[in-house]
Formats: C-alpha cells, sequence, structure tokens
C-alpha cells in the first residue's frame, strides 16, 4: 500500500502533474495545504486535489484565499502572494472557494492500522507558525497518532519522536 503526501503546490500545475505521472499510483492520497498562491494554475490544482486527495487539509494561502483574511506570509513574497491571490480570485469559481474554505485545518485519519494527523504549520492546526526541528519534540508530545504530517515550511524531513515518524 502506497500513499502521496504533497503539500504546498502553490498553484504550480506542471510540478504537480510531473509528480503525479512520476508516482504512476497510489492507494491513499494526503495533502498538507497551500493549493494556492504564487503560480499560474489555481483552478487545474484546485480540481485536481478535489477529485484526488482524500485528505486534504487547508493552509494559510488556502484560507486566505477563502476567507479574504490575512495569510501571514513572510516578508518579501507579501507581494506576490497578495497579487497571484487577486488574481486566483477570478480565476477558480464559486465551487472552488467553497471547497478551500470547508478544508479543516487538521484532519485525523486511519489508515493501515495506522493513526495519521495531519497539519499545515503546526500539529494542533495552526496556519501561520514556522516550526523549528527544535522545538518538534514538544509539539508532538502527547499525540495519540502514529505518523504526523505537515506542510508550509517548504523544506522536506523525515523523522521520529517518541515513537511517532514525521
Amino acid at each position: 500500500m502506497k500513499m502521496l503526501v504533497l503539500s504546498d503546490i502553490h498553484a504550480n500545475w506542471p510540478a504537480l502533474d510531473a509528480v503525479s505521472r512520476a508516482e504512476g499510483s497510489w492507494d491513499e492520497l494526503t495533502f498538507c495545504g497551500d493549493a494556492v498562491d504564487y503560480g499560474p494554475h489555481p483552478v487545474e490544482c484546485v480540481r485536481w486535489l478535489q477529485a484526488n486527495a482524500r485528505h486534504a487539509i487547508r493552509g494559510n494561502h488556502d484560507n486566505a484565499l477563502a476567507t479574504s483574511q490575512d495569510c501571514h506570509c513572510m516578508g518579501p513574497y507579501r507581494p506576490y502572494s497578495l497579487a497571484t491571490r487577486a488574481w486566483h480570485r477570478t480565476l477558480l469559481g464559486a465551487d472552488d472557494v467553497e471547497y478551500l474554505r470547508h478544508l479543516f485545518a487538521v484532519d485525523l485519519f486511519e489508515w493501515c492500522g495506522a493513526h495519521f494527523r495531519v497539519g499545515h504549520a503546526t500539529p494542533a492546526g495552526g496556519l501561520f507558525e514556522y516550526v523549528s526541528p527544535d522545538a518538534w519534540e514538544d509539539l508532538v508530545a502527547g499525540l495519540a497518532a502514529d505518523f504526523v504530517l505537515l506542510g508550509h515550511t517548504h523544506v522536506q524531513g523525515c523523522g521520529r519522536s517518541g515513537g511517532r515518524r514525521s
């Protein structure tokens, strides 16, 4: 059984399509947030996720587009985020925006006998924080999950903490 975990697509359809083709097939798809902002293909990315991701959560950029709230993105990227988000609002249909609006901040599920906890920035469902590796142990202490999956930082990593993989 194979789970494909994706995050922070940011409307980059060519990259998403390339990953999808390279992976070929999977049994479960989990998305850790941020389908929109920055890239030129929000419609393709959001609709692909709707069709393929069984577990998807809302990222800070998804939240900003769907609710017209601040995404709290990092300083030098802010003008790009604001500009592309305004443009994405003209491209996405009402159903696409509703899909983003109704994504949860945290998803808990069981798959193949393991318990998963999915968030965007933090395991508790925070959308804006940047978790440093030295803070990880405290964040996952006491969580009832075998795997904790996060996005947001754009840094790939895998670790083990208190018996949990992340």
